[in-house]
């Protein structure tokens, strides 16, 4: 995992939830709402500050998880029961991706009702999420109410020196050969995004095996590491026009034939391209890993079967 490190961009947040901590924790951090992009550290430093050792055990959730294991309950016999005394019985909730309860109204009424109780018994919640509390679409209002009925602060993308420091941090850890500090230094600069992607980007150089001496013939590789959000977004543009549709089709809840093969492919040539899971998960309208992989299993399939689809992937990836 990247280092842990408090720097301008998660001190805030931070000092928040050390705030809420221990037998005399600040009742003004309860819930204790944490937002920001797409890899900048939020749940590794929830996680590594609630439940790290020595700490007392909670129950965390990825909002998708939670609508799983709830449509699970509610199909077996006593399932409901268990479900709430699960949650109802720790002293720290952590809701990760809160956002993406959104459009699932039953499911957020079974939350709400959860942190009604959790908080009137004093138990710690802690949110997770993308957006500001008033920004997050088609969430009911008593959620909404109750996210800022506490404290809640963004985390940044951090800055230029905590990306350098990161990355020092990976290298001592990963041992030698090492990369070329001016490497480090120039990737630092250029990555402008979160600790997650940056760690992508460092894993990116160390496997490729190279190691230039100068900034010239370092330009290539550097382009190629850090370009992904925008080749990203190439890759589902052409998959896009090549049947007809728009980007906006593809992240959407369509599901039309056209629409579903397209989303297919996009995914599968995403990956075949070396994106990760998640970071395809959350370009495609923010859907599950587990939804992305099998959809790479289907076009996997289909390619065998399929001729035209096979030289079309081709061309793709």
């Amino acid at each position: 995992p990247p280092p842990l490190l408090e720097h301008a961009g998660n001190r805030l947040a931070w000092k928040a939830l050390k705030a809420g901590m221990g037998p005399k924790a600040d009742p003004r951090f309860n819930p204790l709402y944490l937002w920001g992009k797409e890899g900048v550290g939020k749940t590794f430093l929830v996680r590594s500050l609630l439940f790290g050792p020595g700490r007392e055990s909670g129950v965390y959730f990825k909002a998708l998880d939670f609508m799983e294991d709830l449509a699970h309950a509610r199909r077996k016999a006593g399932g409901l029961s268990s479900f709430r005394e699960r949650i109802l019985g720790t002293r720290v909730l952590v809701v990760d991706e809160v956002h993406r309860f959104r459009g699932k109204p039953a499911a957020q009424a079974e939350l709400v009702h959860l942190l009604k109780v959790l908080l009137s018994r004093g138990a710690r919640v802690v949110f997770l999420g993308r957006y500001a509390p008033r920004e997050i679409r088609r969430v009911d209002r008593s959620l909404v109410s109750i996210l800022l009925s506490g404290f809640s602060v963004e985390i940044q993308v951090p800055g230029e020196s905590a990306r350098l420091e990161a990355l020092l941090a990976l290298e001592k850890e990963a041992g030698p050969p090492f990369l070329p500090p001016f490497l480090l230094q120039e990737l630092a600069r250029r990555h402008k995004r979160g600790f997650g992607p940056l760690r992508e980007a460092w894993l990116g150089l160390r496997q490729s095996g190279i190691r230039p001496s100068r900034a010239e013939e370092a330009e290539e590789l550097l382009a190629k590491v850090t370009g992904g959000e925008d080749t990203l977004d190439r890759i589902l543009g052409r998959v896009a026009v090549h049947f007809g549709l728009t980007p906006e089709d593809l992240f959407s809840e369509r599901r039309s034939r056209n629409v579903s093969l397209a989303r297919q492919v996009a995914a599968y040539v995403a990956l075949e391209r070396g994106f990760s899971l998640g970071a395809v998960a959350e370009r495609l309208g923010g859907r599950s890993r587990s939804t992305v992989s099998y959809m790479r299993k289907r076009i996997d399939g289909a390619r065998k079967l399929d001729p035209s689809l096979d030289r079309l992937l081709e061309d793709l990836v």
